[in-house]
């Protein structure tokens, strides 16, 4: 139960491939809604280094698409050990990742069947946000926003994509630029660009 973390005084996103970009968003929203502390771990201070860490009153939340990314179920279990609480997102509810956690969210986003897909990414991103949520002081409160999702993106499909699409097909370098909680889905874009053979430029956080 999400609701039983609460007393967890930080949070620590690991993150495997794309999905490090939903860890962003989530460390963003974990300060700004939560109110807690939140970093993105580097797993190789559990899988290269083997470290032991105090994580009693932490707060794991493991992100992996497949949920079978060796590295991300390593530290996950790395993170138990040590004492943490873990929170698994994943696509595949029978993978290694929701076995290892306390509590798994399963995305159910469907196959993968092209590198820049945005369903992975957008699920795990509603994921967080339930998790983050269940954090709050008061849990509940972007239940209204997040019932507003479905819509907006309906919306969002009726548009047409052809003259976005001519625009980028004729672009030599493209810039993707954004800060805050939509920084995470500024790298997500270039990401996908580049997968596309497009060159964009990644600013910094701020």
């Amino acid at each position: 139960d999400l609701h039983s973390f609460p007393t967890r005084r930080s949070s620590d996103l690991h993150i495997g491939g794309s999905s490090d970009n939903a860890g962003v968003y989530g460390r963003y929203l974990t300060e700004i809604h939560a109110g807690r502390q939140a970093s993105l771990a580097a797993p190789s201070v559990a899988t290269l280094y083997g470290a032991n860490l105090d994580l009693s009153n932490s707060l794991v939340v493991a992100v992996s698409q497949s949920g079978a990314t060796q590295e991300i179920v390593d530290t996950a279990e790395w993170a138990k050990r040590n004492g943490a609480a873990v929170v698994g997102i994943t696509n595949h509810g029978d993978s290694p990742l929701a076995s290892t956690a306390d509590v798994a969210l399963i995305t159910q986003a469907g196959k993968e069947l092209a590198v820049p897909a945005t369903k992975t990414y957008t699920t795990q991103l509603a994921a967080i946000t339930v998790t983050v949520d269940a954090l709050a002081q008061k849990p509940g409160t972007l239940d209204a926003d997040i019932a507003r999702v479905p819509d907006a993106a309906a919306k969002m499909l009726e548009g047409s994509v052809e003259a976005a699409a001519d625009l980028l097909a004729g672009a030599h370098d493209v810039l993707a630029s954004g800060r805050g909680l939509t920084f995470g889905t500024t790298l997500e874009v270039a990401l996908k660009l580049r997968s596309e053979e497009h060159t964009s430029e990644l600013q910094s956080p701020i």
